[in-house]
């Protein structure tokens, strides 16, 4: 329940990015909101889920409506699947393959960064190009395609397709947000669902909670506060 300024931009998934950002004209993006505030402005964020990743390099707040739920999601779900099992179907649009190999682990799918979830049931990623069993999963980087272990007829699928919710390179607050179902790449350094560098010590983190990251959940090079927040479910470390 976090009060907010006059002259606050506001977002909504309802919303249009042609509108002016009033509460009653609301942006439907996040990242259309932050480039049309000025340095040190306030955006607010209706109920619902944002499926964004986005570099902060100016100081803004970022913030939930009072009382709403607010969720950065970095998954889509995907429908469409073939086969009687395993099940396949191509690899959304925002997938992208990387080199695996670049960083080598004990664990030979530690590089691996794409998740699965069947009604909200975390799948297990085995080699690429494998047969899964139930309960997993696997990707082929040649065809770009994914295949399921377990039916997915009739139930929600939602495979990660986005690497972070946000960079910070300037100093920021970010208060009663949710981060979840993000896949970061270990090979490029900003390994988690948040990370801050930059210009963004001083930054406060606060009443947010971050789940199911594919590596960390947050990352920071420089002096921040986090205070209230909740991290779980991260495959690698909560907070780095």
């Amino acid at each position: 329940n976090y009060s907010y300024p006059a002259d606050a931009i506001f977002v909504s998934p309802s919303g249009d990015n042609s509108n002016p950002g009033g509460i009653g004209s609301p942006k439907q993006s996040i990242a259309s909101a932050f480039a049309t505030a000025a340095a040190g402005g306030t955006l607010v964020l209706r109920a619902g889920i944002y499926h964004e990743q986005i570099n902060f390099n100016k100081s803004v707040t970022i913030q939930a409506y009072p009382g709403e739920v607010v969720w950065m999601d970095g998954s889509s779900v995907y429908t469409g699947w073939t086969g009687t099992g395993p099940w396949t179907r191509a690899l959304g649009p925002n997938w992208a393959p990387i080199d695996s190999d670049r960083y080598p682990h004990n664990d030979p799918y530690a590089n691996l960064p794409e998740q699965a979830w069947i009604e909200g049931v975390m799948q297990r990623q085995v080699a690429d190009n494998s047969t899964p069993a139930a309960g997993e999963f696997s990707v082929n980087r040649t065809a770009r395609t994914i295949t399921l272990g377990s039916d997915p007829t009739g139930k929600e699928v939602r495979v990660s397709d986005l690497n972070y919710a946000g960079v910070f390179s300037a100093q920021c607050n970010v208060y009663g947000i949710g981060m979840r179902r993000y896949s970061p790449l270990e090979m490029e350094g900003i390994s988690a669902l948040i990370y801050f560098g930059g210009s963004s010590q001083n930054s406060v983190v606060e009443n947010c909670v971050f789940q199911e990251s594919a590596v960390h959940g947050i990352s920071s090079a420089r002096k921040i506060t986090l205070r209230g927040i909740t991290v779980q479910d991260c495959m690698q470390s909560g907070i780095q």
